[in-house]
């Protein structure tokens, strides 16, 4: 398995034309979080760094929020 992680600080822009300048931005931060289970395997989970508006319901006492 190969696995490339978000960077915690700017993101590199992907760009594949070979003429194309290095640039940079500034998305927010991330990181992933691999977890062994010997029932599941692996798992992993992928979360940005930062404060962000939510988290919101998927469900309420009516059901799916749609």
């Amino acid at each position: 398995m190969a696995s490339i992680c978000p960077g915690t600080s700017h993101q590199i822009v992907l760009d594949l034309d070979e003429a194309a300048p290095a640039h940079f931005n500034l998305e927010p931060a991330g990181y992933v979080l691999h977890r062994w289970d010997p029932e599941q395997g692996l798992v992993s989970h992928n979360a940005v760094f930062g404060d962000y508006e939510g988290p919101y319901p998927f469900y309420d006492e009516g059901g799916l929020i749609d």
